[in-house]
């Protein structure tokens, strides 16, 4: 079992001769129990068939922090010295209310859909968690941790880790989900966090955008205890 705050995943595993619906319907009956003496905001629910390839990511946009950037010269976008920030596209946020409103408008309209077109990524959710900053769940595939400040970046290493997971598993099919063991392309995760260098690689147009950063939440594979 993982969890975090508002979230909580429990990941059963069953022997490879176990059809899929009888599992299913186990688990089913499971839940009804998991329901009784629970608070009323405590709702369980089943999640799609897994494998052991499959994962789980999330990802929080947020704004860098006012003291640490700001424009170089009045009216670029940036926070500016009254504390307003001003987005690439000329509006200047006040209130915490509308600077949580662009970053879902951020997520959901530029992250999401370029996301969405990832080959391996099953499905793309929000939520906005406190305070007030939307945070995704992505079903994906991948083993590192990043700290991503742009879109095309965060596209591009997606794709890279796709990649190298269908390579592993045609060389190492036997170690799918058992990298921690086994030495696969797990066994690094949760440890590495390398930071893209925004003078380098962001677009200019976009240095002064919400910051964007991913990281993995871990599962239970085959054959890990």
């Amino acid at each position: 079992m993982r969890s975090r705050n508002d979230f909580s995943q429990v990941t059963a595993v069953f022997a490879d001769e176990v059809k899929v619906y009888f599992a299913r319907r186990q688990l089913v009956e499971r839940l009804g129990e998991a329901r009784e003496g629970r608070p009323s905001e405590f709702k369980p629910h089943m999640g799609p068939i897994m494998t052991g390839l499959d994962e789980i990511f999330m990802w929080t946009v947020r704004y860098t922090a006012p003291d640490a950037w700001k424009a170089s010269c009045l009216g670029e976008p940036g926070w500016q010295s009254d504390d307003r920030y001003l987005t690439p596209e000329g509006l200047g946020l006040r209130t915490e209310l509308e600077k949580a409103a662009y970053l879902r408008t951020f997520q959901e309209w530029i992250v999401r859909p370029q996301i969405k077109t990832v080959p391996g990524v099953a499905r793309v959710e929000g939520k906005m968690f406190e305070p007030m900053a939307p945070t995704v769940i992505i079903a994906l595939v991948a083993a590192f941790v990043l700290w991503l400040t742009f879109v095309p970046a965060l596209i591009a290493i997606l794709k890279d880790a796709m990649t190298a997971l269908v390579a592993l598993a045609r060389v190492r099919p036997g170690d799918a989900g058992g990298g921690d063991r086994h030495g696969g392309l797990e066994a690094a995760r949760d440890r590495v966090h390398p930071r893209l260098d925004q003078r380098h690689h962001a677009d200019p147009g976009r240095t002064s955008g919400p910051l964007c950063a991913l990281r993995r939440r871990p599962r239970h594979g085959a054959g890990q205890p």
